[in-house]
């Protein structure tokens, strides 16, 4: 047994954390971006979304995106963080009447609407443009996008009524809420744009994308579960453990990071033994790479660079008051 359970001590990897060189430049830039695409936020909002610093988000997770690309990542980034402070909150009703204005603007059916979280679409539609094309946009992007939404959705449910999961009903939402599938899709356009469905829906690539998901969602649990307990928050893998099966905050702690420490060793086994995918051989070892790097650059940037999980850091309560 852990004497004391510290995310910042029993977190770590045995795989390297590498910044893209261009996360700096991207960062120092971001809030001109957020000061023009949002425009009715106030000071107070863009100062929390300043120290949340997308832009080395972005280059942590991404470390082998050139300049195009992080633009485009933290257009995403910045909305999906406004998305989740303004709605975390609310019903389902209201995140599907979003998911079904958003999505037919990015896919360029209608044109952008004159919301203050709408109006930013038709730009990030341009830019994903930009890097992977229009039947990324269709095939991946905005399938995965409905998927988060849903998740969201069902986030709503839980949230507002108080009510915890089942371990197994949690990791359903947050596969789909924590926006994952979209940052495997980003990594699939750093890598080649767009990939054979044949090489994506191969059963080892899908297991591997499934379990970046967990890890990522076991290590931001572990990190954000102070936080959440104060707020009376139902969705963390750690406070639901907890209540279903009694046991103390440091017992339940040390379930999720054997289970978190688990699935970055089968990760690794599975990346290291990669099948024979002949011609292809190159460019899925890239794609393995650009995903597995998600996990070290996501503790990276917690660890270092970010303060959205920290006291006073959530840009939740401004986002409440400057959107209605």
């Amino acid at each position: 047994m852990i004497s004391s359970f510290d995310p910042l001590e029993q977190v770590r990897y045995d795989l390297p954390a590498r910044r893209n060189p261009n996360a700096a430049q991207i960062d120092a830039a971001m809030p001109q971006m957020i000061r023009s695409l949002y425009p009715f936020l106030p000071e107070a909002a863009v100062e929390k979304y300043e120290r949340t610093h997308i832009g080395y988000c972005a280059g942590c997770l991404f470390p082998s995106g050139d300049p195009v690309h992080l633009e485009a990542i933290c257009t995403v980034f910045t909305w999906a963080f406004a998305i989740d402070d303004k709605f975390e909150r609310s019903n389902p009703e209201t995140i599907f009447n979003i998911r079904d204005t958003a999505i037919p603007i990015l896919l360029g059916k209608i044109p952008g609407v004159d919301h203050p979280l709408f109006s930013v679409l038709p730009v990030m539609r341009e830019r994903l443009l930009v890097i992977a094309g229009q039947q990324w946009l269709e095939e991946r992007f905005c399938k995965n996008l409905s998927l988060y939404f849903s998740g969201l959705a069902d986030e709503t449910y839980y949230r507002n009524n108080r009510i915890y999961p089942t371990f197994e009903r949690y990791m359903d939402v947050r596969m789909r809420s924590v926006n994952v599938d979209i940052m495997s899709n980003l990594a699939e356009a750093i890598t080649a744009r767009l990939l054979p469905n044949f090489l994506t829906g191969h059963e080892v690539i899908k297991e591997i994308e499934l379990l970046v998901c967990r890890v990522l969602i076991f290590c931001n649990d572990m990190f954000s579960v102070a936080e959440e307990r104060e707020c009376g928050d139902v969705l963390n893998s750690i406070l639901i453990i907890e209540h279903f099966e009694g046991c103390s905050a440091q017992q339940a702690s040390e379930r999720v990071l054997n289970m978190h420490d688990k699935d970055v060793e089968r990760l690794i086994e599975l990346s290291n033994n990669l099948p024979d995918f002949q011609g292809y051989n190159p460019v899925v070892q890239n794609y393995v790479e650009n995903l597995v790097s998600m996990i070290p650059g996501y503790l990276d940037w917690t660890l270092y660079f970010t303060d959205r999980y920290t006291a006073g850091g959530h840009a939740a309560t401004s986002m409440q008051e400057a959107v209605h």
